[in-house]
């Protein structure tokens, strides 16, 4: 099994000026499409008669996060290019453009974020990039704020004087790396962000949705007998400016999202023993951590916490417990960790139940198979967007029919259409050719790997900013998604997942309609009678999609007569999701003799919460 942890070392302090505290950066998570537009043909061949077209992929080099996004650049890239195993695929081999198909090539860009930040690198690397591909017009991805953040600056002065690149984040979540297009449009109008969702919208998602929905409610439910009741938790978070915002989102909101919030500890992002904090959050009776980590230090925690088994349940963002592999590597001590991912595990899975089983040319399953196929490992959560990116790019470069596309603007060099390009995905360009795009509720989306994808807000009348379905989602040129973010269900549009390790899957537990969605299990070291569903008379009332019934802490009748009540009942679409909470055994989305079975085993047993 393959695992690159992280390799980071404390800043030191003063080392790095952020000119503003920057909102919470979420690196769970998700990781969505967009379209990027890029520049001159710089060479013309036989095989390419339209030229090279160079998108530049930039990252922290030296970490997981760089890997997903140049290896999932390369194999859209010879997707596209028709190489390697894809030299058989069927379809025109490159780009199109109006001048002939056209070869997409690389350009690696550093962002020297390891082993500690060092901004004047990352702009000295990017500045010479820049100056060498004076036809690279298009840039993906960034990680770290602190290296992120500088680049910014630097680039947008270039672009002041050059009109170009066009830079597609992927990877930083912080909110202000974005939202000032909103206020200042001229400047940052060459800003967008792929993916992930932004880091308020992340922390909305893991806290109003499956925590307030789903886990405050049934831990409430087992200690105090009352679902509505506030759960102790405390927040242990490593101590980086991404993570500032996240805090004080949580500390203000916890009462909202079903958490009396007890305290707050932020380790180093290299600490190794975390014996401290443990004891901290015991000692206040957390029986919910919210965790956040993007570096060395998550495995650090969960490993320690695998070790310890406290009597609190792991729930937030840790990075490196995103990849298939990293089970393994500690030893099963993740076991029930819960945190944000763009999906759960995709191996498997069949075609059907992919997240968007009309993605083209392949589904996330299918990438999923072709990533690890020629990389040996799972893919990070960068990779999805670095992929489906390149692959929305060649979607919309140039419609023959109309003559229409954003190759178009590209050969004469006019940014300013190729940004009202991406803002409206491709739409402005050519109403009458929708590239494939849907409509929902009145907004245009582009049918992705990771869902239908939008932005916040535009410059273009076809997607207004007022455009709603949520929480504010800050300014435009940001992943949209709608108020199904936070419920239960999932209309297609992208959003993160909330998966739960379980026995060496990450199964996702939020939504909880999916096909492939598992209930979310409380650790057994707090307590192991699963089968124990039911039997007290309080049902959880304005908390939408949930119910579980006060269990009476032995597995008898009322728990068979559930059961019983659901039988052989498809799971899928349930708006009361009694029966996922029924389906224990092998959580296949039918209540039947297996499950029946398992409270046989149970049959009598009796336990008090721990």
């Amino acid at each position: 099994m393959r695992l690159m942890l992280f390799h980071i070392a404390e800043t030191k302090k003063g080392e790095i000026e952020v000119k503003k505290k920057l909102i919470s950066g979420i690196l769970a998570t998700m990781f969505l499409v967009t379209l990027i537009t890029v520049a001159f043909p710089a060479r013309v061949s036989a095989a390419y008669p339209g030229g090279t077209i160079k998108v530049g992929i930039l990252g922290p080099k030296g970490w997981i996060q760089w890997d997903g996004l140049w290896e999932a650049a390369q194999i859209a890239r010879d997707m596209i290019n028709k190489k390697a195993e894809f030299a058989a695929w069927p379809g025109p081999v490159g780009i199109n453009t109006p001048g002939g198909l056209a070869e997409v090539v690389l350009v690696d860009i550093d962002e020297h974020s390891v082993p500690a930040p060092d901004p004047a690198a990352a702009i000295a690397e990017l500045i010479t990039k820049l100056d060498a591909n004076p036809d690279m017009y298009s840039i993906f991805g960034g990680f770290r704020t602190e290296c992120v953040a500088p680049m910014e600056g630097a680039l947008l002065d270039y672009a002041a004087v050059h009109k170009r690149p066009i830079w597609t984040i992927a990877g930083a979540a912080t909110d202000e790396l974005i939202t000032p297009v909103a206020t200042n449009y001229e400047r940052y109008k060459y800003m967008f962000r792929a993916t992930p969702l932004n880091s308020t919208i992340l922390g909305y998602m893991f806290g109003a949705g499956l925590i307030k929905q789903v886990i405050a409610p049934k831990l409430a439910a087992l200690y105090f007998g009352d679902p509505t009741q506030l759960v102790p938790a405390y927040i242990i978070a490593e101590n980086l400016v991404w993570c500032d915002g996240m805090v004080g989102l949580l500390q203000a909101g916890g009462a909202a999202m079903g958490m009396d919030i007890k305290g707050t500890r932020r380790p180093s992002p290299v600490a190794t023993d975390f014996s401290a904090d443990i004891a901290a959050a015991t000692g206040a009776g957390a029986k919910i951590v919210v965790h956040i980590f993007s570096a060395v230090a998550g495995a650090n925690f969960i490993k320690q916490v695998g070790a310890l088994k406290p009597k609190f349940a792991c729930v937030g963002i840790n990075v490196e417990s995103q990849l298939q592999e990293f089970y393994a590597s500690v030893g099963g001590a993740c076991n029930y960790e819960t945190f944000l991912a763009s999906l759960g595990t995709q191996e498997g899975l069949p075609k059907e139940q992919s997240l968007n089983p009309n993605a083209r040319p392949v589904t996330s399953t299918e990438f999923w198979t072709i990533y690890y196929n020629r990389y040996k490992h799972s893919p990070i959560y960068t990779a999805w967007g670095s992929y489906d990116a390149l692959i929305g790019l060649n979607e919309t470069a140039y419609d023959t029919a109309s003559g229409k596309g954003w190759a178009v603007w590209r050969a004469a060099g006019d940014t300013d259409k190729m940004i009202l390009h991406t803002e409206t995905l491709g739409l402005s360009d050519n109403p009458g050719n929708n590239w494939g795009r849907i409509q929902i509720a009145g907004r245009w989306y582009r049918s992705g790997i990771l869902g239908y994808f939008s932005y916040t807000g535009y410059n273009s009348p076809l997607n207004p900013a007022g455009a709603t379905g949520g929480p504010d989602q800050g300014g435009r040129h940001d992943p949209f998604c709608t108020g199904y973010s936070l419920s239960p269900l999932h209309d297609g549009v992208v959003r993160a997942f909330i998966p739960q390790w379980q026995n060496g899957r990450l199964e996702v537990t939020f939504p909880r309609s999916e096909k492939f969605s598992k209930k979310w299990i409380v650790p057994p070291w707090m307590y192991s009678l699963e089968t124990d569903f039911a039997g007290g008379t309080t049902v959880p009332t304005g908390v939408g999609g949930y119910s579980y019934t006060t269990p009476d802490t032995v597995v008898g009748t009322p728990d068979m007569d559930t059961l019983i009540g659901v039988w052989f009942k498809d799971l899928t679409g349930l708006t009361g999701f009694h029966r996922l909470e029924c389906d224990m055994q092998p959580q296949d989305h039918f209540v039947d003799v297996y499950d029946a079975a398992r409270i046989g085993i149970d049959w009598g047993r009796s336990e008090v919460p721990g």
